[in-house]
């Protein structure tokens, strides 16, 4: 019987450390957007810092990511945004 309590422990150990490094990759990624956002534009209202950090999926923020590079106008940024969270 301890051996299965183990086996189950063990199991959600491991789930909880995947979950800890999916969550830091998320955090770290919207890290990135916020600072290539401030490089670009300099400016960055915090409705738009608030929205991206709301966004909880990896592909959407690398996305982002690309396009906050691209994006010579906030404005076509946020369009992006929005279109990116209303989806998300």
């Amino acid at each position: 019987m301890l051996d299965v309590i183990e086996v189950i422990k063990e199991k959600y150990i491991e789930e909880g450390k995947k979950e800890g490094e999916k969550l830091g990759e998320i955090k770290s990624s919207r890290e990135m957007l916020e600072t290539a956002l401030g490089e670009v534009f300099e400016f960055v209202p915090a409705y738009i810092i608030d929205k991206v950090r709301t966004i909880n999926h990896q592909g959407v923020l690398n996305n982002l990511f690309k396009q906050a590079i691209r994006c010579r106008e906030l404005s076509k940024f946020e369009s992006l945004l929005n279109q990116a969270t209303a989806v998300a």
